[in-house]
This record gives structure tokens, sequence and C-alpha cells, in this order.
């Protein structure tokens, strides 16, 4: 296992100001960015190893929504999987300018995606008409209303879904569930799921490949 102050080091920034952009090219972030590597995959594809799905695949999300979440890390607005402090620690020291580079090399990585999991029709079903209809005479709006007709998200702010990992989705659910997460409308909306939904949209979002995607991992 990388230690946090190896990661760190990887990672971090050159000697620069604030409000100096960085001169690194893509191949020198996916170099630098390697350090993310452990657990977002390659080139931001996903946690495809021991994690079992925890950390989010970052590849292809919009740029907008990706700088958003790394400044709320940042600040220690947000907090991640433990130990929940390693995204904090990792970024509170890097400047805006370069928290944006890396948002861009994830928007415009494009690594495959690893195949998709069994489906459980059932509980795929049971997904589906949660995310494509929303809940009935509770005023709960498809997830499609916002994240887009595919799930492939909506730039500059609002993430893909489609292809995300179950386990990192749940683990969000849960989140907003206990208002760890700051989203109004998120945290509204789990109040009136309970775990057994939860579970069956990720399951069914984590089936999804948006357009053109669908490959096997690396």
């Amino acid at each position: 296992m990388i230690g946090l102050a190896a990661l760190t080091a990887a990672l971090a920034a050159p000697a620069i100001a604030e409000d100096t952009q960085p001169q690194l090219t893509y191949k020198g972030m996916q170099s630098r960015l390697a350090a993310c590597a452990p657990c977002h995959g390659k080139n931001g594809g996903g946690d495809m190893g021991e994690g079992g799905g925890v950390y989010p695949r970052l590849a292809g999300q919009p740029t907008g929504y990706l700088y958003k979440q790394l400044l709320r890390f940042k600040s220690a607005r947000r907090t991640g999987i433990p130990p929940v402090d390693i995204m904090h620690r990792l970024l509170v020291n890097l400047p805006a300018s370069y928290l944006q580079l890396i948002a861009e090399f994830y928007h415009e990585a494009s690594p495959p995606f690893p195949p998709a999991p069994p489906r459980d029709a059932e509980r795929w079903q049971r997904g589906r008409d949660l995310v494509l209809h929303g809940v009935a005479g509770e005023g709960i709006a498809a997830c499609t209303s916002c994240h887009g007709a595919e799930l492939e998200g909506q730039p500059p702010s609002v993430p893909v879904l489609a292809g995300q990992y179950a386990r990192y989705l749940t683990i969000q659910f849960e989140h907003w569930k206990q208002g760890a997460r700051e989203n109004a409308v998120h945290e509204h909306i789990v109040q009136t799921l309970t775990m057994r939904d939860i579970e069956a949209m990720s399951h069914y979002l984590a089936s999804l490949r948006p357009a053109g995607s669908e490959g096997d991992a690396e």
C-alpha cells in the first residue's frame, strides 16, 4: 500500500502562485495523477480492484462537477470514504488552478468501462422504474430530469450516473440520507427511499453504459 506522504508528493503541484496556470501537458498530468490510480483506477476509470466499487469513476465527468467536488474536498466541506480525511489532506495545499487542470484531465480521459455487472431482474426493474419515473405521489422527479435522458450527465455541473459503481452510488445515497453531503434536492429525495429502493437504483445505474462507451476494463 502506498503511503499518504508518497501520494501527496506525487500529486503535488509545481511551485506556482495561486493565480498562475501551471504548464502541464496531458501526458504530464497523466503521469502526475498516477498517484490517484490506487483508488480511482487508471486514468480515472474507477475502482476495479479490491475496493469493490467504493471509489468512483472520474473519467468523462463534467469538468465543472469535478472541479466543484475537488474544491469541496480541499475545504473539507465534503468527506470521502474512510479514511475520511485523505482527499482533504491530498488537496489542501493545491492551488485552484491546478484543481481545474485535474478536473479537465479526468473529463477528457476515456478509459474503457468494465463489463456490466450481472443483473438481478427484479432489482434491476425496480431501479429502472425509480430512475426513469421517480416516485408517484411523492413529488420525486425521475433522475433523468436532471442527469439527462441517458443518465449521461449535464455539463457544466451535473454528473454522469450511467456506469457508475453501484457500491459507490449506494454510499452516496446514504451520505445524503444522513446529511453528510450538501445537496438539498438529493437530501429531500433520499428521505422517501428505502434501502431496497437505493440499492435497486444503484444496481440499475451501474448496469448502464453511456452511448459509444462499451468495452472491457484495462
